[in-house]
């Protein structure tokens, strides 16, 4: 199975490669120029303090540092990337529903295959999610390489440390975009880019399933399922969200018990007759 798996996703990968490596390039060079537009302000800014034009070596004086730390440069700087982080992964959703609907509207060869090996429905379905997954998680490495590489140019030339620029964005007003923008932590990090877009794929391609295999009102029931996971999910963060422990906990149950009803509908749907 687990050879059937890869041979399929390898097919499955060939047909987006172009696009995901133009994707990640894309990203990685917005981040750059984002950085330094931003960096060049907070230079102009260290100049005006000190009274005379600086290089980067005199950011290390005690008054540039201070600029570099009240200027919300570091937090002004992770909060613009993240919307790009945000687009990006956007699209990748968008990305993920349009291949699926393209392979049924207009019967591509891996849904010939679907239709004519019904032993293998469920196989052909994990090897898209395992392509959209790996789309995602690609974007998801290339924005956080990014973050690492903004963060040793601030500790190089600034002096300030890995820690107190960590701390400089945790503390960044969440006001100042009138959008929430998580905190830098390992949960934070585990539960939004690790589980997060495996469980946001299963549940947007279970909903697409049930529009394809329920004839006339799947559309509906698809986009009611998708709706009401989305609902159940914030009602549970706006309850527990002053309790960080209780908060983490709900949602990784939350989250196991999504991802197997989610597994379970879409199993066996792929058994049913599938309306293109």
């Amino acid at each position: 199975m687990a050879n059937k798996i890869w041979t399929l996703f390898e097919v499955e990968f060939k047909r987006i490669q172009k696009i995901y490596f133009a994707l990640l390039t894309l990203l990685f060079f917005s981040n750059a120029g984002l950085f330094s537009f931003l960096f060049n302000l907070n230079l102009k800014e260290s100049e005006s303090i000190l009274g005379y034009k600086v290089g980067m070596s005199a950011l290390k004086e005690e008054a540039a540092i201070e600029a570099f730390s009240s200027s919300d440069v570091a937090q002004t700087t992770y909060q613009l990337t993240f919307f790009l982080l945000i687009g990006a992964l956007l699209w990748c959703l968008y990305y993920g529903l349009a291949i699926w609907y393209k392979d049924f509207s207009n019967k591509t060869k891996p849904i010939y295959t679907l239709f004519m090996l019904p032993e293998n429905k469920f196989i052909i379905f994990i090897s898209k999610l395992i392509t959209i997954l790996t789309l995602i998680y690609g974007v998801i490495l290339v924005q956080f390489l990014c973050w690492l590489i903004m963060v040793a140019i601030m500790k190089n030339i600034s002096g300030i440390s890995i820690e107190h620029i960590i701390n400089i964005i945790n503390n960044a007003r969440p006001d100042i975009y009138m959008i929430h923008v998580p905190q830098i932590s390992r949960v934070e990090f585990i539960m939004i880019f690790i589980l997060g877009p495996i469980l946001a794929m299963t549940v947007l391609f279970t909903g697409i399933m049930m529009h394809k295999t329920v004839k006339k009102i799947g559309g509906l029931l698809g986009v009611i399922y998708v709706i009401s996971i989305i609902s159940v999910y914030l009602s549970i963060t706006a309850l527990y969200n002053t309790y960080s422990d209780v908060l983490m906990k709900t949602h990784l149950i939350f989250y196991l018990v999504v991802f197997v009803m989610s597994m379970v509908v879409s199993y066996s749907t792929l058994t049913k007759k599938i309306y293109v």
